[in-house]
């Protein structure tokens, strides 16, 4: 897969297949290194994935324009690849978790600002 393949994507239909097979693959590669209580379902299974992949997608890379972003910025799809890693990995996003760690990080920054 190729990194203009994903723009002419979202160019011609929004979040996409492809573009949404990226999602799934960074939650699946991040995912894993956080305990089961931060996934929600309970597990780290498939249905956790795709529910955390979701709820990233719209609340965050889709309403906030992180994904259009990401995709105008990078100039290979491993750096978009990473740019999607980064902001999951620092603290896995969950809507809902009031303490959850990117929001702590928000936070602070906030504060610091």
């Amino acid at each position: 897969m190729e990194l203009q393949t994903l723009v002419d994507e979202y160019a011609s239909i929004g979040l996409g297949e492809h573009l949404y097979q990226e999602l799934l693959r960074t939650v699946r590669t991040v995912s894993w290194r956080y305990p089961v209580s931060y996934s929600p379902t309970g597990h780290w299974d498939e249905g956790a994935f795709t529910a955390l992949a979701h709820d990233w997608a719209v609340a965050k890379l889709w309403r906030l324009g992180h994904l259009e972003h990401l995709l105008l910025t990078n100039q290979t799809l491993t750096g978009f690849r990473n740019g999607l890693a980064k902001p999951l990995g620092c603290g896995l996003w969950l809507p809902g978790k009031r303490y959850s760690p990117i929001r702590a990080r928000t936070r602070s920054l906030s504060l610091l600002a």
